[in-house]
């Protein structure tokens, strides 16, 4: 059982059923004094049994609560940490039983970025969980820590603050060796993972990091969407590197059908356009961009949030562009509107020109 621990998803369930099955053996055969150190084994197994399923299972209920499909006040699991000393069992059995200790422990602080999302410790604490105790576990063990890590940063923490983008860096680079494509995705590494770690590289300014892993990673993309992935990435990583000719010929070769994609593609076209100087061309993209809105509102293609963003996008944008063509300054009280704003496209980008022409 113990060589199964990487392959198997219920490592932890099967270990147990064996156990019980080999106390069956013992209860009939063996002393009981001499069961003790057994006995222990077996218990332990079950108790880290017993939250793995917990904590896993409480995860899917906090979603049922954030979309108000259940209610907080009668969720039986978290009335049961209501009542109970966890961290307390969880000091005791790190100091007795390390591992398992360890690995409960790894769960409880998942559960407390979820709950208590303004307290940074426990992204740390769980990072530092996670890295120091995950080798021993099973690849996708491995992989949903992975995960959920990347979710905290994307849902929560980094949306306040950007030095987490330099920790989901670290965090990225740390998993990477574990190769999770060859066994989780059949040998292929999804394209949406590929195209999140390079623009995470790209917000941290790891760009001689990243160019480096779309021309080493590259080759596990699928192969009937692996170019239009790679020369998504490359437009990030050319931009950054004020490759704007390079960049504007990688964006005109993505073909794609995802509404997201293509908003980003005119966006770049607009930013590299007016890196180029030429602003005629960023104008009438930005002309064409209104019009496309529209009509991806009108055939219902576009969430009403998307649509929001991307016309207050847009907005700014025309704002600096034309500020831009004329080379004229900005009105002040636009800068403030565009840095009081909160959630808009490529706005380190749309600042940093405004900030030129203030």
């Amino acid at each position: 059982m113990d060589d199964m621990q990487q392959q198997s998803e219920t490592y932890f369930e099967d270990k147990l059923e064996l156990l019980d099955s080999l106390d069956l053996i013992y209860q009939m055969d063996v002393a009981i004094s001499k069961r003790g150190d057994f006995f222990a084994t077996r218990n332990n197994y079950m108790i880290l049994n017993f939250f793995v399923k917990f904590f896993e299972d409480l995860n899917d209920s906090l979603l049922l609560i954030e979309n108000k499909k259940n209610s907080e006040e009668t969720n039986p699991q978290l009335n049961f940490l209501k009542y109970i000393n966890l961290e307390g069992y969880i000091n005791f059995m790190k100091e007795k039983y390390p591992q398992v200790g360890n690995l409960i422990s790894i769960y409880y602080t998942m559960y407390l970025t979820r709950v208590d999302k303004e307290n940074e410790e426990h992204f740390y604490r769980l990072k530092e969980l996670v890295l120091a105790n995950v080798e021993p576990l099973n690849i996708y063990r491995k992989y949903n820590f992975w995960i959920f890590l990347q979710n905290a940063v994307y849902s929560n923490y980094g949306l306040k603050n950007k030095k987490f983008n330099r920790e989901l860096f670290e965090i990225n680079k740390f998993f990477l060796r574990y190769n999770f494509w060859e066994e989780i995705f059949k040998g292929y590494m999804p394209g949406l993972m590929f195209i999140n770690i390079v623009t995470n590289a790209n917000i941290s300014e790891e760009y001689d990091w990243a160019e480096k892993f779309i021309n080493e990673f590259g080759k596990y993309l699928e192969p009937e969407t692996r170019e239009n992935d790679l020369n998504i990435a490359r437009v990030m990583i050319l931009f950054s590197q004020k490759k704007f000719t390079e960049a504007l010929v990688a964006n005109s070769l993505i073909k794609t059908d995802s509404i997201g994609e293509k908003i980003n593609l005119r966006f770049y076209n607009v930013m590299i356009f007016s890196e180029l100087g030429d602003y005629d061309s960023a104008i009438n993209e930005l002309e064409n961009f209104r019009k496309f809105i529209n009509s991806m509102k009108e055939s219902g293609k576009l969430p009403v949030y998307a649509e929001e963003m991307t016309l207050k996008s847009v907005k700014h944008f025309s704002r600096i562009v034309n500020a831009m063509a004329g080379n004229k300054k900005l009105d002040y009280a636009y800068y403030k509107e565009a840095k009081n704003d909160k959630s808009f496209r490529f706005k380190k980008w749309v600042m940093e020109k405004m900030e030129e022409r203030v």
